[in-house]
């Protein structure tokens, strides 16, 4: 054989081999970098927050959890939660996901949003629909600009907007339109 055709055929193996490497090496970095920054996800949450005297806070469940450090942004799929004041509960939370923001300072629910405020007998006395609604877990407020409908006893209400503070049952509703049924005397 000619030297010259086993340079060639080399030459080819090593330029075949040079695009081969680069190629895969290319497409396994752009895959590695798109989850670059998750640092950890899990399914089947089950979480409890308790005071630092041990007192429940919350218990949150979900299907999914991603969280990804670079942002201090975590992401919740089907989430249900309940906030308890003095140890009972006062307010329950559902959504299809919810996206927690800066060690869950601020936490956005979307999609089929519920919100329920509680009685002293956990039954709820009002409850909030949207599909988006904007929570402060540490102030104890939510609050969305997104149409709101509100049940409760004494009416029914759809409001564009809400700005709630759930330790003083304080409600803020925007451009309310309702029925309401006033308590029967006696």
């Amino acid at each position: 054989m000619d030297t010259r055709l086993l340079y060639v055929i080399a030459l080819g193996i090593a330029v075949l081999s040079g695009l081969f490497y680069f190629y895969s090496g290319k497409s396994a970095r752009l895959n590695a970098d798109k989850n670059q920054d998750l640092s950890y996800n899990a399914t089947n949450i089950h979480l409890i927050k308790t005071t630092t005297t041990g007192q429940l806070e919350a218990t949150t469940t979900a299907s999914k959890l991603q969280h990804w450090e670079q942002d201090n942004r975590s992401e919740l799929v089907q989430l249900e939660s309940t906030w308890y004041q003095q140890g009972q509960p006062a307010a329950t939370f559902s959504a299809d996901k919810a996206v927690g923001y800066n060690d869950n300072e601020k936490v956005i629910l979307t999609g089929n949003v519920r919100a329920h405020r509680l009685t002293a007998t956990g039954q709820p006395s009002v409850t909030f629909t949207t599909d988006q609604l904007t929570g402060y877990p540490k102030q104890n407020r939510i609050e969305t600009d997104r149409p709101v409908l509100i049940q409760s006893n004494q009416g029914q209400f759809s409001s564009q907007g809400l700005n709630a503070n759930l330790d003083q049952g304080q409600y803020n509703l925007f451009r309310i339109r309702g029925q309401y049924a006033p308590a029967s005397g006696s």
